[in-house]
């Protein structure tokens, strides 16, 4: 019995963790018997292609192409996977070629930094985003003061910036700002998916 994996047009592609798919076709001939085609199928996948888990075994039948789906478990965002298709059956075993996949994710936001800390007439912003995506920049000015800290904010001011994956600069205008205590939220979004907002404080001075 012969197995052959036909490519799938899955090598590069962008996945939220679900389905792996793949079209498996089953061509055998083995003295005149054209009933051999029973077949298991498994789907290895991993970070590298030398360590790999294993998908669900799945019983294949007949002779015509098929698709061939599985759902990985226990992957990690923003990760370059690699897969290829393990078949097997009386007749033998044959192994498809690898392919890869990359997941995305929630967009990440991290060393949010404003420079300076007390602005007078603007200040620059500089943060690292896990993946492109817009971030959107909310002004809240503090409304009620309790000791060193800030009880109630509100928002005075918003703009959006397009990050890049990596490291992102951005312009804080504090033009029109009056004399106070801030925070500057930074909420990132990709697509449907919203990251979680991080916050640095700051003040204005005349």
């Amino acid at each position: 019995m012969r197995h052959r994996s036909l490519r799938g047009g899955g090598a590069g592609r962008d996945h939220r963790p679900g389905d792996l798919d793949h079209i498996y076709r089953s061509q055998h001939c083995r003295n005149g018997d054209s009933n051999s085609g029973d077949a298991t199928v498994v789907f290895a996948f991993g970070k590298t292609k030398v360590k790999a888990s294993v998908t669900g075994v799945q019983h294949l039948d007949g002779v015509t192409s098929m698709i061939v789906k599985a759902k990985p478990t226990g992957l990690e965002p923003n990760t370059v996977y690699y897969y290829r298709v393990l078949a097997t059956s009386t007749d033998g075993r044959d192994t498809g070629a690898f392919e890869s996949f990359t997941t995305t994710g929630k967009p990440v936001i991290s060393a949010l930094r404003l420079t300076p800390r007390s602005l007078k007439t603007s200040g620059t912003i500089t943060y690292k985003d896990s993946i492109r995506a817009t971030t959107t920049f909310a002004v809240l000015r503090c409304g009620h003061r309790v000791g060193s800290g800030c009880e109630r904010y509100r928002r005075v001011r918003r703009f959006k910036h397009t990050d890049v994956a990596g490291r992102n600069r951005a312009r804080l205008n504090a033009r029109g700002l009056a004399q106070g205590s801030y925070k500057l939220e930074a909420t990132p979004r990709a697509g449907k998916l919203r990251g979680k907002t991080v916050a640095v404080t700051f003040t204005v001075r005349q």
